[in-house]
């Protein structure tokens, strides 16, 4: 959004990695939505906190890599401040209507510098098919997948890591500043 709204300038070019341009959510769940907002339920949790440093790695839908699951858990474990919690009704309200502001083609047209989209091709938190329509949208923008990457794709295994970093590179190499 920062780049839709006149930050472009400040930057040469952007890489998003598994960006939140449109949610995974059940049909009824932006009914749900509205009905919490208009009886004053935003501050709610939409879903219960957890102990988010005792959650099993299996299930999980962040990483396939075991490793890096636990180090994460292990440093909230350790930091208790670095948790993310629960999303509430007013967060989820104020997220369907940013992801419903950027899908309007117009928005994005002042984000004139190239965007890389990085997505995570088993992403069950956000919608690759957003990711790629606005990628589409975007006046020097490219979508890339990471086939089998979980949301987290910076926390997955080395081989798609490395999918995300060499397209950051090749950015990188195109839009920094020359010695």
């Amino acid at each position: 959004m920062a780049l839709a709204r006149g930050q472009a300038p400040r930057f040469a070019g952007a890489v998003l990695c598994a960006p939140m341009l449109g949610l995974r959510l059940p049909r009824f769940a932006r009914t749900l939505v509205a009905l919490r907002r208009l009886t004053g339920r935003e501050r709610d949790w939409a879903q219960p906190p957890g102990d988010p440093a005792g959650e099993p790695f299996e299930g999980n839908v962040l990483t396939r890599d075991p490793a890096r699951y636990k180090r994460g858990k292990d440093l909230i474990r350790a930091n208790p401040d670095l948790t993310l919690s629960s999303p509430t009704w007013g967060w989820l309200d104020f997220a369907l209507r940013a992801t419903a502001w950027l899908a309007k083609g117009e928005n994005l047209k002042g984000a004139t510098l190239p965007v890389v989209i990085v997505s995570a091709s088993a992403d069950k938190l956000v919608s690759n098919a957003d990711q790629k329509a606005i990628a589409a949208r975007l006046p020097a923008g490219e979508f890339v997948s990471v086939e089998g990457a979980e949301h987290e794709i910076l926390m997955e295994t080395d081989p798609l890591r490395d999918q995300f970093w060499a397209h950051f590179d090749a950015l990188a190499d195109r839009v920094a500043p020359k010695a």
